[in-house]
């Protein structure tokens, strides 16, 4: 079988981040089972993207969509899977019923609850809101609707949130199959890196990530110093990606106005897997307080998990949704409940325990990358 994968703005260095990371596994997955695929990425700079990736081939696509449709029925593929966020209900979808191929539609983000929008647009402005604003105002059956009429056999959500979602929007064959699980948690540790930041031995929370509002690092700066108020003791570690250059200026203005910057580490260095693993286990916990979570699920919840270490975060619709009292969630962007969850980890050993063992049991049950790309394919039969 001749099977396309389609995803918006795959450039290298993105490959293992969401959601370009599913679609990568996937074809990696359908390759080794004999079948023929490769990924097409619409880039919105309209820069011109083909490389290899572990084997799989990445080509640029035109964005339009009777482009792309005439692109892929050229090719005579036998099966394509597309990204359609809810906004692509607002289009004319009337191109894809020329495509003689089985087509299945993905969310490469998901249904956002308006509690979250209004928490990112607060503290992120209007500009970095609009897109999801657009896509939660966009009836549920009307890309539904669409998506039957031109013919797209089945409807993958990375959520049972989203599933929901698109239930209630009227298409039936809706499939819930969340990103996978990789071998994270049995790299090697390597405690020089803990040495190097004079944290071997040491109590510490710990952030990953860029310091974009959405991730809401400036929000956890505030939180740690609320906190250091009530615990002089509570102390977190940020490991801050610097790639990702948006919102740097709101991060660094948060930790300038900070009374007690002790509390705190800034660690701006690009480290190797392995690193970060070791910096991930020996956290008391890490905390991912996404005000939005723009492609779910973040694969990082998963690889902090793995290692049976809690993670503090916002109620963040799929995400949280799946993962339940696994996490120590509290309402998007409001600093007290943040605080207060990142206070009661720090001191509460009993708390502390129950939440790696919840952790622990749910990314036990949880499916490898090969098994949902397995599901994937399951679709296209």
């Amino acid at each position: 079988m001749k099977i396309v994968l389609a995803t918006v703005d795959l450039l290298r260095g993105r490959e293992r981040l969401m959601p370009w990371r599913t679609v990568i596994e996937v074809a990696k997955y359908a390759m080794r089972q004999g079948h023929e695929a490769l990924v097409l990425t619409m880039p919105v700079s309209g820069e011109n993207v083909a490389y290899e990736f572990e084997g799989v081939n990445i080509l640029t696509a035109p964005r339009d969509f009777d482009a792309f449709c005439e692109y892929v029925a050229r090719k005579r593929y036998d099966a394509l899977f597309y990204p359609m966020p809810w906004r692509e209900g607002l289009k004319n979808l009337s191109a894809f019923e020329r495509l003689n191929c089985v087509k299945v539609a993905y969310f490469p983000g998901g249904s956002v609850r308006l509690g979250n929008i209004l928490s990112l647009c607060r503290h992120a402005g209007w500009r970095a809101t609009k897109p999801f604003l657009i896509d939660w105002l966009t009836p549920y059956g009307l890309l539904m609707g669409k998506l039957r009429q031109t013919g797209f056999k089945t409807v993958i959500a990375q959520s049972p949130y989203t599933a929901r979602t698109c239930l209630k929007g009227g298409f039936v064959d809706v499939r819930m199959i969340v990103p996978g699980k990789d071998s994270f948690d049995t790299l090697a540790e390597d405690d020089s890196i803990l040495n190097q930041q004079g944290l071997l031995q040491k109590k510490y929370l710990l952030f990953t990530g860029a310091p974009t509002p959405i991730r809401g690092a400036s929000l956890l700066l505030r939180a740690i110093d609320k906190a250091a108020e009530r615990d002089k003791t509570i102390f977190c570690v940020f490991l801050i990606r610097r790639d990702v250059r948006a919102g740097d200026t709101n991060f660094e203005d948060a930790y300038r106005k900070m009374v007690h910057k002790e509390n705190v580490q800034i660690v701006d260095a690009k480290l190797e897997r392995n690193e970060l693993k070791t910096l991930m286990a020996h956290a008391r916990g890490v905390a991912l307080p996404f005000l939005l979570i723009p492609s779910e699920i973040p694969l990082t919840f998963f690889e902090v998990m793995s290692l049976g270490v809690p993670v503090v975060t916002f109620e963040n619709g799929g995400t949280t949704d799946y993962l339940g009292d696994s996490v120590l969630a509290s309402p998007s962007g409001q600093l007290t409940g943040l605080t207060d969850n990142l206070l009661r980890l720090w001191q509460d050993d009993a708390l502390y325990s129950e939440l790696r063992n919840r952790a622990l049991q749910k990314m036990h049950q949880h499916p490898t990358w090969d098994e949902v790309a397995q599901r994937w394919l399951d679709c296209v039969k």
